[in-house]
C-alpha cells in the first residue's frame, strides 16, 4: 500500500493512502504522525 505526503500550496499538508483515502489540512507533524501510524498499520498487517 502506497502512503505519501504533499506540502499544498498554502503550507498545510495531505496525506494519500492508497488510491481512493486521502487527509487534507494537516500540520506537519500531523501529517508526520499519520503516515508512521498507517505505516505500522500495514507492516503488522503484511502489506
Amino acid at each position: 500500500m502506497r502512503i505519501r505526503k504533499e506540502a499544498t500550496y498554502d503550507g498545510v499538508w495531505t496525506v494519500f493512502v492508497g488510491e481512493g483515502l486521502c487527509f487534507s489540512d494537516l500540520s506537519g507533524p500531523a501529517a508526520d504522525a499519520l503516515v508512521a501510524a498507517f505505516a505500522r498499520r500495514f507492516a503488522e498487517a503484511g502489506e
